[in-house]
């Protein structure tokens, strides 16, 4: 019977290459036991005879454009554990397009047959969690192959004492257990704002490449504040500050704005700060007052003073090293500025802290051009991108 069968796919394949060729193969020459390389079999083609490739496998039948496609007897080495060593049929490609059943077929691994009757959706689940966990190095298809079977195993030695796959149980089992997995979330890798923003910072002043004329200031007016501007505006060529600051030291302050008004630098305040919206209160009004140009897009507050028993009283914060400015001090810095008088109005007339209104403010601001406004843009872009960024690495 197995020699009838072959004799059928001789004669099939004898068929074919008359068809194709219009006449018999010629017997393939004399050959060396074994065919090493891939070239030599490029010496058997369109005859008839036998080629053993290397210590692997050995096709006879007929020959056909470099042994892509033929018929015959294709042996596996017997050397090789479970492999089954002779399948007659049909070849094509070095593949078998009909095999006939022999009783050396392998029989199916039971990892294998349970996991192809798992659904698509399941299988690939599989794969991507031991993906996950590092078991699993190759696509996410849903395929049964070497990687796969793999990964099983590994997970199934680490996890499960290595309970023997042969048994269904035990198979069943480790499915289970590794569609549950639910893989630990990869840290975040560690964001270098600094790095990312191209920030430089000079006390509480922050410069970032993003807008390269500006300078940021976000936080209280400290001691030195007025050093570190300088020090800023040596390093960069700056012509925009943006303030958004709840105050703090008055000499410090007063002193930034002479700074701002003698070098000519234009002063806005964003509708949005780091947290929440954009407020320039206090001592940060006076470095407002002092721009060339200036624009409000958030709040701008000032102190208030008021004098019930004839006596200036200042309670507009803290004063560092015990330096005393009397109202008409601060007046003084605040009219070289040109600052409207019924400003100073606002400043005296309540006790708590005074936010311009919309219809005040439009007094106060001044015309700008097409270019500021621009970089009055890409400051807000810039303070939304770095709150956000902020927001992310503090969580």
């Amino acid at each position: 019977m197995k020699n009838l069968s072959l004799k059928i796919c001789l004669a099939i394949a004898t068929l074919l290459a008359s068809v194709g060729s219009g006449f018999a193969l010629p017997k393939c020459p004399s050959s060396p036991k074994f065919v090493s390389t891939y070239k030599d079999i490029l010496n058997w083609h369109n005859c008839v005879g036998t080629v053993t490739y290397g210590s692997t496998a050995k096709y006879t039948g007929e020959f056909k454009n470099n042994m892509r496609w033929g018929a015959g007897i294709f042996s596996y080495n017997k050397k090789q554990k479970n492999s089954p060593k002779v399948q007659e049929g049909i070849f094509q490609n070095n593949q078998f397009l009909y095999a006939q059943k022999t009783p050396y077929s392998r029989k199916p691994s039971v990892l294998r047959t349970a996991f192809i009757k798992l659904s698509k959706e399941n299988r690939r689940q599989l794969q991507t969690n031991l993906k996950d966990l590092g078991f699993y190095k190759s696509s996410i298809d849903g395929l049964y192959g070497k990687g796969t079977a793999s990964a099983l195993a590994k997970y199934n030695k680490q996890n499960l004492n290595g309970a023997d796959l042969k048994k269904s149980e035990n198979v069943e089992k480790l499915f289970n257990v590794v569609l549950e997995l639910k893989p630990s979330p990869k840290p975040k890798p560690k964001r270098d704002l600094e790095k990312e923003f191209g920030l430089s910072l000079y006390g509480t002043f922050l410069h970032s490449e993003k807008v390269p004329n500006a300078l940021f200031f976000f936080d209280e007016i400290e001691q030195y504040d007025s050093f570190e501007f300088r020090k800023a505006l040596r390093s960069h060529d700056v012509d925009l500050i943006v303030l958004s600051s709840p105050g703090g030291s008055i000499f410090e302050g007063l002193n930034m704005a002479g700074i701002i008004h003698d070098k000519g630098l234009n002063t806005y305040v964003p509708n949005n700060s780091l947290e929440g919206k954009g407020d320039c209160a206090s001592a940060c009004s006076f470095m407002f007052f002092a721009g060339s140009t200036k624009n409000v897009e958030g709040n701008l507050g000032v102190h208030q003073f008021y004098s019930s028993d004839g006596k200036k009283k200042e309670i507009v914060e803290e004063v560092q090293e015990n330096t005393q400015f009397t109202v008409s001090e601060i007046i003084g810095f605040l009219n070289e500025f040109e600052t409207p008088s019924w400003v100073f109005e606002r400043m005296f007339q309540q006790s708590e802290m005074y936010y311009f209104k919309e219809t005040e403010l439009v007094q106060l601001e001044t015309e700008v051009s097409d270019e500021l406004s621009t970089h009055y843009e890409k400051s807000e872009k810039f303070i939304s991108d770095f709150a956000k960024a902020f927001a992310e690495v503090s969580e």
